[in-house]
């Protein structure tokens, strides 16, 4: 599959693609930890196709200050209206991705910028109205579990031709 799409699926609350290697709540004591992070781009569609929602998720990050060795996650979350999404147990829905695949280094290696887009697969029935979503993202740094930066934008909807809004809303609604 090309760098540029990864396709990953909806696993029980939780979806993590690759290894999770920060968003741990305690990180480790005692260690200074100056980087920084500015995400640049967050950007995010839906769309319905065979049974299930594809949310596309675009991003851009920059890292500053990182040491050898550091270890990155973005943390994605869904919300619709001021509610998380949630799944069929009551667990918000989180996507962890970890920053492994760096598209420039820079700087001698103190400047990462991370960019890619990724797919998740949700179920039908989250949400009743696709306009309505927002994905929040947070970048986390292994080291010390400490949140370095986070955005949150509107997800843009898109529907096939063929559909009516209305079958999508109630199908949703109802299941």
């Amino acid at each position: 599959m090309p760098r540029s799409l990864r396709p990953i699926a909806l696993i029980s609350g939780l979806v993590i693609l690759g290894s999770a290697t920060a968003a741990n709540a305690g990180g480790f004591r005692g260690c200074r930890d100056k980087a920084d992070a500015d995400i640049d781009t967050l950007k995010a569609s839906i769309q319905f196709a065979g049974g299930q929602w594809a949310l596309a998720v675009r991003y851009d990050i920059e890292i500053e200050d990182a040491r050898p060795g550091d270890h990155f996650d973005l943390v994605l979350t869904l919300s619709s209206g001021r509610c998380d999404l949630r799944d069929h147990l009551g667990r918000p829905i989180t996507v962890v991705v970890p920053l492994l695949e760096p598209v420039a280094i820079e700087d001698g290696g103190e400047e990462i910028r991370f960019r890619d887009e990724i797919v998740v697969n949700l179920p039908d029935g989250l949400f009743a109205r696709p306009d309505r979503l927002r994905l929040h993202g947070r970048v986390f740094s292994a080291r010390s579990g400490r949140s370095l930066d986070d955005d949150s934008t509107s997800v843009k909807s898109f529907r096939h031709p063929t559909w009516t809004s209305t079958r999508v809303y109630r199908e949703s609604f109802w299941r």
